[in-house]
Order: structure tokens, then sequence, then C-alpha cells
């Protein structure tokens, strides 16, 4: 039931949203060709009016790069999926209500919000986005690290600046 509203519209986007902007019949003509020279100017020619083949298949399926950028999404969506899905679990072992856990699991989010918006801002305006990945990547990885060494009681802080460290650099990078 949760699902039915995104479900419904990737239905009714997959028939309906043009693929190449020669198909959007919503913009007008002077914008089509902007779009188009942008686009050219960012990618090269569109493929709109050219056939996938067989062999287009294989050589993407073959070409390294594809296959390392896929594995380079896994290793940054699995943490942040990791910390998703199991940030409430770990702020409920504090002994916090589940109220409080709740609230507790805010303030990390709030967090990531703000990193990654000053990351994007500033790897934006220095044209540079590699070491401000790679940045993300370190962060989460010392707050990983953490939550990995540290299980004293008596170290519940650091445990939860922790997630706040896994929530910036997962949701950054």
């Amino acid at each position: 039931v949760e699902g039915v509203v995104t479900v419904v519209a990737g239905i009714v986007f997959f028939f309906t949203f043009p693929a190449f902007p020669e198909q959007a019949r919503f913009l007008k003509p002077a914008e089509r060709e902007y779009v188009q020279a942008m686009l050219q100017a960012d990618h090269g020619h569109s493929a709109a009016e050219r056939k996938i083949t067989l062999k287009d298949v294989g050589k993407a399926l073959t070409d390294h790069r594809i296959w390392l950028g896929g594995f380079m999404y896994l290793g940054l969506i699995v943490p942040a999926y990791s910390y998703a899905y199991f940030s409430p679990t770990i702020i409920g072992t504090y002994n916090y209500s589940a109220i409080q856990t709740q609230l507790h699991s805010v303030p990390p989010w709030a967090a990531a919000f703000g990193f990654a918006m000053v990351t994007a801002v500033a790897s934006d305006y220095l044209r540079h986005r590699f070491m401000f990945a790679i940045l993300g990547i370190v962060v989460a990885i010392v707050g990983f690290a953490v939550l990995m060494t540290v299980h004293d009681p008596a170290h519940v802080n650091a445990q939860y600046g922790a997630l706040f460290l896994v929530a910036m650099g997962a949701y950054s990078a």
C-alpha cells in the first residue's frame, strides 16, 4: 500500500516522459534546441535516431569502466543503506525509549544534510569533485571504525558521534 503512488507514477512517467529532448513535446522549439546544444556540448551527439544493437550492449558489458563504476556505486550504497536501516537499532542499544530512539535518529540525518550541502557547494565552487568524494568516504570509514571498536557502555557519546560521521560520509560521497 505504501508504494502504490510511486509505482503508479513510475508507470505513468515510463509512457509519458520523453527519453530524448527531440521527443519533448512540452518544450518550445528554441528550448529543445538549447537543451540539445547543452547535451551535445556535455556528452556528444544524442542517440535518439539510432537503435541500440546487441553489439552496443556487448561493448557496454565488456567495458571495465562500467564494471568499476558499478562496484564503486555498490561501495557507496551499501554503507548508506546500512546506516539507514540499522541506525535506529544501534541507537536503541543506548537504552533509550522507542520515542527517544526515534528522536535521537534525526540529528545525524540533519548533520548529513548540512555536510552534503557544504561539500556540494564547495565542490561546485572549486569545480573539483574527487577530493570531496574521498573526504566523504574517509569520514564514513572513521565513523564505522569507531562503531566497530568502541563497545563500552560508558562511551555511548562516542558511538553516537560515530553515527554522525557515518551519516555525513555515506550521504555526501
